[in-house]
């Protein structure tokens, strides 16, 4: 019975009233700072080490906008990253998410970071960049240039940041550029990109503008490239001028297809003449066979045909 009797005075309120006035005590220790910030960061700066992460992220939520940053640079070091993050993201406003991805940037993941940069205005996201560019590697920066900077700052934040980004990189921003700016980077970046990053770049321009793309590259792609650009991406009208353009990059077989399948049916004969020279005559006799069968043109191309091929096409025209 003694025991049992016991048992129970372990659960009177008065046992354990202690603990409860203890806890409450620094409850209203602290919460009589809510209206006194300076009072508030104090006691963070005596308490936060015996505080948990989230009694900390309570305590900065009280706190004005312009001294948020300060209560968490004096406490960082006991939130958890959760917690920091969901500071950064969510408790800050804007100057204030600045300020922490340039102090907190090592301790935010890319994730967060990117969830930051969701929330900055566009036109303050390439001073955000600066503050935290140190975190990204090449790939990161790239697709952080081509998702959150503007279109028109990214051939800046290029040039500001082009030692920074490898070829790969470089060629991710280069992608997405309008035309104007595309040929300003490739002028400066273009010798450096792989073939199929130019390829691509080019192939994925407007179609009034590809012809002046292609003039800035056209010797760093191959001849099959060229032929396929050529033929399906220029524009009919200027199809005529880029064959001339890249013609000495071209083979017999390439320069006879372009003007077989490509070139403008009035501007053939034009193609056949002007190029012969760097046609082989089996590709002349074919062109001039079954695209032209002209007099006018026979009798210019005829230093260039076959002596058998001549014949026959003088007897049939």
């Amino acid at each position: 019975m003694k025991l049992l009797e016991w048992i129970k005075s372990l659960f009177k309120k008065d046992d354990v009233k202690y603990l409860g006035t203890a806890y409450d005590n620094r409850y209203v220790s602290k919460s009589r700072y809510y209206s006194d910030p300076d009072g508030l960061i104090g006691y963070l700066r005596q308490n936060c080490a015996n505080m948990t992460s989230g009694e900390i992220t309570e305590s900065i939520e009280k706190l004005p906008e312009s001294r948020k940053i300060e209560a968490v640079e004096l406490a960082q070091k006991y939130l958890t990253p959760y917690d920091l993050s969901d500071i950064a993201i969510n408790g800050l406003d804007q100057d204030g998410k600045i300020e922490a991805l340039d102090k907190f940037q090592n301790r935010l993941d890319l994730e967060d970071i990117y969830k930051i940069f969701d929330n900055i205005t566009p036109d303050k996201r390439m001073y955000t960049l600066k503050k935290c560019v140190d975190r990204f590697e090449s790939l990161a920066l790239a697709e952080l240039i081509d998702k959150y900077i503007p279109l028109y700052e990214r051939l800046d934040a290029l040039t500001l940041y082009h030692d920074r980004l490898d070829d790969q990189g470089k060629a991710l921003i280069i992608k997405a550029l309008d035309p104007d700016r595309k040929i300003i980077a490739l002028k400066e970046y273009g010798k450096a990109l792989n073939r199929t990053d130019l390829n691509e770049i080019i192939c994925n321009t407007e179609e009034e503008k590809v012809f002046s793309v292609l003039s800035v590259v056209y010797n760093d792609i191959t001849s099959s490239q060229i032929e396929e650009i050529i033929t399906l991406y220029i524009p009919e009208e200027q199809k005529l001028a880029a064959l001339y353009m890249c013609c000495n990059r071209l083979n017999s077989s390439e320069i006879s297809d372009i003007i077989k399948f490509a070139i403008p049916e009035n501007q053939k004969e034009e193609a056949l003449v002007s190029l012969q020279n760097r046609l082989r005559s089996n590709n002349i006799g074919e062109i001039f066979q079954f695209y032209i069968k002209s007099a006018k043109a026979l009798k210019k191309l005829e230093g260039n045909l076959d002596k058998e091929d001549l014949e026959f096409f003088n007897k049939n025209n």
